[in-house]
């Protein structure tokens, strides 16, 4: 990625997307070979256990929010869009799939069948009934659980290098609701 112009690979992220503007994320993280002259990104960041000893070790911090709310900056034009809903819900486990990033290695109807189960009572549509289950589903697939799994695998670790666990939970008078949806809707 380090020959490709920055302008060019913005400039195909919408072709990345599945469907919609899903997923949201197309730039995952840019391992790096350990050999490489300025190699930060050395390690899988979706492997929850952090190495020591390695020539980036830097002080680090987590942090979140309530689950709602960080789901809803995944979610905020599928939440907003009856359209996008309806695209959606014709092909939900699927799409659902691609919007929370699961693995194509996993059993993809039997997680969904369970998350769906768990959030949104067992209901396989976005619809008002599930929009509130499907924001928390988002907000922890993408916010909760990592964090979780980073603390579980590193709490009994002799590190001195976790510096805070910090939990956003501020809501202030602005919102950028309208900026992604062009709508004033309350999300919560």
């Amino acid at each position: 990625l380090r020959s490709i112009k920055p302008e060019d690979i913005l400039l195909a992220a919408d072709d990345l997307k599945l469907w919609g503007e899903q997923p949201l994320v197309v730039f995952r993280p840019n391992v790096e070979n350990d050999t490489w002259p300025g190699a930060f990104l050395t390690k899988d960041p979706l492997d929850p256990f952090i190495p020591f000893g390695t020539n980036t070790d830097i002080p680090w911090f987590i942090g979140n929010a309530p689950a709602k709310g960080e789901g809803t900056v995944i979610a905020l034009r599928l939440a907003s869009n009856k359209s996008l809903q309806d695209e959606l819900n014709e092909d939900f486990s699927q799409r659902l799939s691609i919007t929370l990033g699961l693995s194509g290695t996993c059993d993809t109807e039997a997680v969904i069948d369970s998350l769906v189960t768990e959030y949104m009572d067992g209901k396989h549509e976005l619809n008002n009934d599930t929009l509130n289950g499907f924001l928390e589903l988002c907000g922890d697939r993408y916010f909760i659980h990592p964090t979780y799994r980073v603390l579980k695998y590193n709490v009994n670790s002799s590190r001195s290098d976790l510096r805070r666990i910090i939990h956003f939970d501020y809501r202030g008078p602005y919102s950028y609701t309208p900026y992604f949806t062009n709508s004033s809707q309350d999300f919560g």
